[in-house]
């Protein structure tokens, strides 16, 4: 990958999800650790995608998200018709911040991508993983050193205030990205924005959330439903008969 496109992808990062759609687990910011509040919340995703001639080609997804008082986080991605291919099955990610792991699977690969963390009294500075050159850091102004000098601007931050969403309030904050013409194959400048709204009382969970970039088109996340208290322990527990491949991160330099 070039390394203005990886730039992007590392700043881009800290405002999307720490998942890449190719079936490999990728290092992530590393997050605080607010005092665990149990839940278990569904959301809907819809992103819309313009073509150059106009047309659009909209793709939705139902997400179930899950929270113990172990800190452990459960996520799962269902596609949905019309725009589901049938060869998709659902993605399971898995988080425990005690153990220090990430946990990602699929029921069509049959495999566990395993992922590990630096323990809590390592997580500073910059650290990468073992199969791939996209890397972690816990402050937004440190990033590992790629031996390239970087083009794209610093994040503009903007707070929204709070409202109120399903009887939980909610803080609002825009991160707005610009991209200069020449950087990740574009010709024209870019602008990625993304606003997010989350819910203090529940540990930060994220209830709203909007991300429009050129490339990808706009992704809305809305809450359909929550429940709180204990959710289902088996959720937490990945397939016994699946291969477990263990990706392992190692510090590097920052700039």
């Amino acid at each position: 990958m070039h390394c203005s496109a990886r730039k992007i992808l590392f700043i881009a990062s800290l405002i999307t999800t720490p998942f890449a759609g190719n079936g490999q687990a990728v290092p992530h910011m590393v997050p605080p650790f607010p005092t665990p509040q149990p839940y278990t919340a569904e959301f809907k995703v819809t992103t819309v995608r313009t073509l150059s001639d106009g047309t659009t080609i909209t793709r939705e997804s139902r997400q179930i998200q899950a929270r113990d008082s172990q800190s452990r986080h459960f996520q799962q991605t269902i596609n949905l018709p019309p725009s589901a291919d049938p060869s998709e099955d659902p993605i399971t990610v898995v988080r425990d911040g005690n153990a220090g792991t990430v946990a990602r699977w699929q029921s069509r690969t049959r495999r566990i991508d395993l992922q590990r963390i630096p323990s809590r009294d390592q997580r500073t500075g910059c650290w990468q993983i073992d199969t791939g050159s996209s890397a972690a850091f816990e402050s937004p102004g440190q990033r590992p050193n790629d031996g390239a000098e970087a083009s794209v601007s610093k994040p503009q931050i903007e707070e929204l205030g709070t409202t109120v969403i399903e009887g939980f309030e909610v803080h609002g904050r825009r991160i707005t990205i610009a991209v200069p013409a020449g950087d990740a194959g574009s010709d024209q400048p870019m602008v990625i924005t993304t606003e997010s709204w989350t819910a203090p009382a529940l540990s930060n969970l994220q209830l709203k959330a909007t991300s429009e970039n050129p490339r990808s088109g706009k992704t809305t996340t809305e809450l359909v439903s929550i429940k709180q208290g204990e959710p289902d322990p088996a959720l937490f527990q990945p397939p016994k008969d699946y291969q477990v491949v263990v990706h392992e991160m190692h510090q590097v330099p920052c700039k």
